[in-house]
């Protein structure tokens, strides 16, 4: 071969590698770098497989099942939890020098977590598998999102079966939750697998009751007038946060969909009115 040509193969094989790259690179691109990777093992979240289950009948499903619409909750974990219980119980010992020094929620958050890019990395995950944004937390404490049955199920390794105990009907997950290692690691708990406990009308005159006097006691406090539209907007927008932080600690999942947006209340949630000392 003469020196020409094998110049015109080296530069048209030098020419397919960068080809072959360049396309390896875009695909590389198109990967979120929040995204596990495919091979990233699996963990699971003790404690959601319903007790009932066990004396439950499995049922026939129907054959649009995987088309039921789910809204999930999942709850993070504090990076340091250990420090937030040490600070909370220092706000109640006046020997403490952060006895009543209460940070803001976003003090909170950026000290003892959940992180911004904890909250970040999960959310990606849970937009990957094809859910959508309900509601977030400012504390980065919660994520609320719809999807279907059936990206719960591929999102969180799980079969979720209809089930009948007695006269009741009605749809579970089968195993616990499994999510990528480097998910798992900042989820606390997934509320909504399951629709075995709805919220009774009595279980919501309770929360409702307990809010009121909660959210009343506190607009005294802090001067809210309920006769102006915007002092009425706190308080209400407190009763809805009230109420669903109730709901979703008995495992009924958010009932209103609404935000607090009520600064003296918002603030104290988690508190507020002063930086903590050092």
């Amino acid at each position: 071969m003469s020196a020409k040509p094998a110049r015109i193969v080296a530069i048209v094989v030098g020419f397919a590698m960068l080809l072959t790259e360049s396309a390896s690179a875009t695909r590389l691109n198109l990967v979120s770098p929040n995204a596990p990777s495919l091979n990233a093992p699996m963990v699971r979240l003790p404690g959601h497989v319903l007790p009932a289950l066990a004396k439950a009948e499995r049922i026939k499903s129907a054959p649009d099942a995987g088309n039921q619409p789910l809204t999930l909750t999942l709850t993070l974990k504090r990076d340091d939890q250990a420090g937030f219980e040490r600070y909370r119980n220092q706000l109640d010992d006046p020997h403490s020098p952060n006895f009543h020094h209460y940070l803001t929620q976003a003090q909170i958050a950026a000290r003892f977590g959940p992180s911004q890019r904890s909250y970040d990395k999960v959310m990606a995950y849970l937009r990957t598998n094809g859910f959508t944004l309900v509601q977030g937390s400012s504390n980065h404490l919660t994520i609320t999102v719809r999807g279907t049955r059936a990206r719960a199920e591929r999102a969180f390794h799980a079969r979720i079966t209809d089930f009948r105990l007695g006269k009741k009907t009605f749809y579970a997950n089968r195993a616990e939750p499994a999510m990528p290692a480097a998910i798992a690691a900042s989820v606390q708990a997934v509320t909504g697998l399951s629709n075995y406990a709805h919220p009774q009308p009595t279980h919501i005159a309770i929360f409702s009751t307990f809010c009121a006097v909660i959210v009343g006691y506190l607009s005294a406090m802090f001067g809210l007038d309920p006769n102006t539209a915007a002092g009425k907007a706190c308080i209400l927008s407190a009763l809805a946060w009230c109420i669903n932080s109730n709901s979703t600690a008995a495992g009924y999942g958010v009932l209103i969909n609404a935000q607090l947006s009520c600064p003296p209340l918002q603030n104290l949630s988690t508190g507020t009115r002063s930086t903590m000392r050092n």
